[in-house]
C-alpha cells in the first residue's frame, strides 16, 4: 500500500504548480491556505500537492519532508487562518478592520477584508490580527520580525467549501498604503506577468475578482486576494469513526480488564482508589510512542486492527456512593496537557465526586500526555514534518476513552469492587457523564462529538484550534523556543503553526465540533455541553474558547457573565440572567472573571502573564460546580452567579485601559 500511494504521490508531481506561488513573494508557502497548492490532477480531482521547498527549510537546511501525510488531501483545514505577508502594515491605522473585538463588522460592505463563502457570495465573520508571537524573541533585531498578517474565522469553516479571501486597502506604518506584491498588481490590472500561468489568470477574472467586487471591495483597491477550498468533513472523522465502531463491536460491553491496586480510604471523600489494565483493540503500527507511528490502514480504506493492548486505567470510588448515600454516576475525566489518568486524585475532584456520587475512571491522552513528552519534543527539534505520529496516537487515545467509559457501567461494574451489599453500583442504566479540564476540555470536545454512550458533559477551560491555543499558551513557550532556533524569521514561524494545524485537525476540535450538537455523526446521538473558561487563562486562552463554543453551535450565554473583551459578544444567544434552560436544547458558555490586571491580559496571539494564571481556579469555584452538578443531574442551566461571575467588569478590557 505504501508503495502504491509513493506511486500515486510521484504520478502527482507531475501536474502540481510551481513551488512557491508568486502573489506573496515573502514565503513560499504564502498565502496560505490556497488552492494553489491543490492542483487538479489526471484522475480530474483536486488534492494538495506541495513541493519540498514549499514549506521553509530549517536553520540546517532540512527540507520539509512534504510526503509526511501532507500531500493528497482533497482541501485545507476548516479550522485554519488565512494568512499573508502586506509589508509594514498598520493595523491600528486602518479604519474599517474586523478586529477581535468588533469582528461583527466583518460582515459588513464597508469591512476592509472579506472572507467569502463562493458557494454563495455571503461574508463570513473573521476578525484580523498580526503575528506577535516572535517579538519578544526578535527584540535585538527588529528588522528579523516580519509579522503575518492573519485572519481568523469566528467559528470553524463548512468543509467542501471554497473561499476567497480578499484584503482592500491597508495602511503602511509611515504614511500610505501597503502596496501590492509586482505580480498582484499585474493580475489585477489584468496584464501578464512571468510565472502567472493564462489559466491562472482566468481563475481569478472569473472566480475571485468578481466575488470580492460583489462583497464590496472594488478590484482596483485590493492588496492581495486568494481562495481556498476545504476538505471534506470526512476526511478528519473517518479513521477515528472507523476505529470507534470497529472497537465498539470488537469488545461491546465486555472490555476485558485487570486490577493492580486497590487503595482503600487514600484521601477524605474517596472509599478506594483503583488502578488496572483494559485490554483494547489496537490500530496503530506501534505500541510505543515512537516517532513515525501511524495509524495502520487496510485494503479497503480503513484502520486495521493490529491486535490487543494493555492500557491502564485508573478509578476513583467515592465515599458517598461506597456507603449507599448517593446514587452512582459513571463519569469519565478527561486530564491535562503532558499529564496523565493520576490526575483524577486531585482534592477538588474528590470533593465533587464524594458530592455528587461520581464514580470517576480516566486513560491517558496518549498523544499528548506524560508518555509522550520526550517524542514530541524530539520531533519539534529535529523534524516537523513527522507530526502526524501525534495526531495518530490522539486517534488510539480517543478509542481508549470511549472504551473505558463503555466498561465502567458494564463488564466493571460486575467487579465486587463496584458493589454495595451486594448489589452493583453502575448498570447500563446509570447516569453516564463527562468532564475533562485544560487538555481534557480541548479532547472532551472531540469525545462529546464521538460518544454513543452519554449525551451530556461539561468542558473545563477549553478551546480549540490548536493554531489559535499554541501562541497563546505559556504551555507552549518551550516548544516554540525551539521552532525559533530551527526557523531563523517570524514568518516561517508562524508558518509552522499553520502546517501543524492541517494535522491537528484530524484529531482536535477543528475537526468535529460542527458535529457535537447541530449535526451529530452517524449513529451518534446528539450532545450538549457547558464550556467553563477564565479571563487571564495563561494556558488555554479565552479566544480559543470562544472559538469553540461559535462552532459548536447552539450555544447560549446569560447576561453579563461573558462580558470579555469580545465586547460585541458575537456569535452566541444571550438570555436573561434568571432563565432555566433545557440542557437538550443546546450547551452554554460560562465566563469567570478573576480581576486580573487588564496589562496581563494581551489582545495579540501571545500568551496572559503567568503571574495572574486563571487556568485552574475556574474549576475549582463554588458557582462552577454547583452549575455542572445541576446540568448532570437535572439537565438543567441556570445561573450560579446570578448575575456577573466573579466580579466581571462592565468595560471591554482594552476600554479600560484606553486600547483601541
Amino acid at each position: 500500500m505504501r508503495t502504491a500511494l509513493a506511486l500515486l504521490l510521484a504520478a502527482a508531481a507531475a501536474f502540481a504548480n510551481a513551488p512557491c506561488d508568486i502573489i506573496d513573494p515573502s514565503l513560499c508557502v504564502f498565502p496560505f491556505p490556497n488552492d494553489y497548492f491543490r492542483p487538479v490532477g489526471p484522475s480530474g480531482v483536486a488534492l494538495t500537492n506541495y513541493s519540498n521547498i514549499t514549506w521553509p527549510l530549517d536553520a540546517d537546511g532540512k527540507i520539509f519532508d512534504v510526503s509526511n501525510g501532507w500531500n493528497g488531501v482533497n482541501g485545507f483545514s476548516p479550522a485554519q487562518a488565512a494568512i499573508t505577508y502586506l509589508p509594514n502594515a498598520s493595523l491600528s491605522g486602518t479604519p474599517n478592520l474586523p478586529r477581535l473585538w468588533n469582528m461583527e463588522t466583518s460582515l459588513l460592505a464597508t469591512s476592509v477584508t472579506a472572507l467569502i463563502n463562493a458557494e454563495t457570495g455571503e461574508r463570513v465573520a473573521h476578525w484580523v490580527e498580526a503575528d506577535h508571537s516572535s517579538d519578544e524573541w526578535d527584540a535585538a533585531d527588529p528588522s528579523k520580525n516580519k509579522r503575518a498578517f492573519m485572519a481568523w474565522p469566528a467559528a470553524r469553516l463548512n468543509g467542501s467549501t471554497r473561499y476567497v479571501f480578499a484584503v482592500g486597502p491597508v495602511a503602511a506604518l509611515g504614511g500610505g498604503f501597503v502596496q501590492p506584491s509586482p505580480a498582484f498588481r499585474a493580475m489585477r490590472a489584468g496584464a501578464s506577468f512571468p510565472g502567472i500561468e493564462p489559466e491562472r489568470q482566468a481563475h481569478f477574472e472569473k472566480d475571485i475578482f468578481p466575488l470580492a467586487e460583489a462583497a464590496g471591495l472594488s478590484r482596483g483597491s485590493l492588496t492581495i486576494a486568494w481562495d481556498f477550498t476545504t476538505a471534506s468533513d470526512a476526511t478528519w472523522t473517518h479513521n477515528m469513526l472507523s476505529m470507534r465502531d470497529q472497537a465498539l463491536a470488537l469488545v461491546g460491553d465486555n472490555a476485558a480488564y485487570s486490577i493492580t491496586s486497590k487503595t482503600p480510604t487514600p484521601r477524605p471523600g474517596v472509599a478506594m482508589e483503583v488502578d488496572g489494565f483494559i485490554t483494547v483493540p489496537w490500530f496503530l503500527s506501534s505500541i510505543s510512542p515512537d516517532i513515525g507511528t501511524h495509524i495502520v490502514i487496510g485494503s479497503d480504506g480503513k484502520p486495521e486492527l493490529q491486535g490487543y493492548n494493555d492500557v491502564p486505567f485508573k478509578l476513583i470510588i467515592p465515599t458517598s456512593v461506597a456507603n449507599g448515600s448517593k446514587p452512582a454516576t459513571a463519569q469519565y475525566y478527561g486530564h491535562g496537557l503532558f499529564g496523565s489518568a493520576s490526575e483524577l486524585t486531585n482534592q477538588y475532584l474528590d470533593t465533587e465526586a464524594d458530592e455528587n456520587g461520581w464514580v470517576m475512571i480516566g486513560v491517558n491522552w496518549i498523544g499528548l500526555c506524560s508518555e509522550d513528552i520526550i517524542s514530541d519534543a524530539y520531533m519539534v527539534a529535529n523534524d516537523l514534518s513527522l507530526f502526524g505520529f501525534i495526531q495518530a496516537r490522539l486517534h488510539q487515545a480517543q478509542t481508549n476513552a470511549l472504551l473505558a467509559h463503555r466498561m465502567l457501567f458494564t463488564s466493571l461494574a460486575a467487579d465486587p469492587i463496584l458493589a454495595v451489599n451486594g448489589q452493583p453500583v453502575l448498570s447500563k442504566a446509570s447516569p453516564r457523564r463527562y468532564y475533562g479540564n485544560s487538555l481534557g476540555g480541548i479532547m472532551g470536545s472531540v469525545f462529546m462529538s464521538l460518544s454513543t454512550d452519554t449525551t451530556h458533559g461539561v468542558l473545563g477551560v477549553p478551546g480549540g484550534p490548536f493554531g489559535i491555543l499554541l501562541p497563546r499558551s505559556k504551555d507552549f513557550a518551550a516548544l516554540f523556543d525551539i521552532i525559533r532556533l530551527r526557523y531563523d524569521n517570524s514568518l516561517a514561524r508562524i508558518s509552522m503553526m499553520s502546517a501543524i494545524q492541517e494535522q491537528f485537525t484530524y484529531l482536535e476540535p477543528g475537526g468535529y465540533v460542527n458535529h457535537l450538537w447541530k449535526d451529530p455523526l452517524p449513529n451518534t446521538p446528539q450532545h450538549s455541553v457547558l464550556i467553563h473558561y477564565g479571563q487571564g487563562d495563561a494556558q488555554v486562552n479565552w479566544v480559543a474558547a470562544e472559538w469553540l463554543g461559535r462552532s459548536i453551535g447552539g450555544m447560549r450565554a446569560f447576561d453579563g457573565t461573558m462580558r470579555v473583551r469580545n465586547c460585541t459578544l458575537f456569535g452566541f444567544e444571550f438570555v436573561d440572567n434568571s432563565a432555566k434552560l433545557n440542557g437538550t436544547d443546546g450547551g452554554l458558555m460560562q465566563g469567570y472573571y478573576f480581576d486580573v490586571p487588564a496589562e496581563n491580559i494581551p489582545l495579540e496571539n501571545l500568551p496572559c502573564a503567568s503571574a495572574t494564571d486563571t487556568h485552574g481556579k475556574t474549576r475549582r469555584t463554588a458557582h462552577a460546580m454547583e452549575q455542572t452538578r445541576v446540568f448532570f443531574e437535572q439537565d438543567v442551566i441556570y445561573n450560579p452567579c446570578g448575575g456577573a461571575c466573579h466580579e466581571q467588569p462592565s468595560l471591554c478590557v482594552w476600554e479600560r485601559v484606553g486600547r483601541v
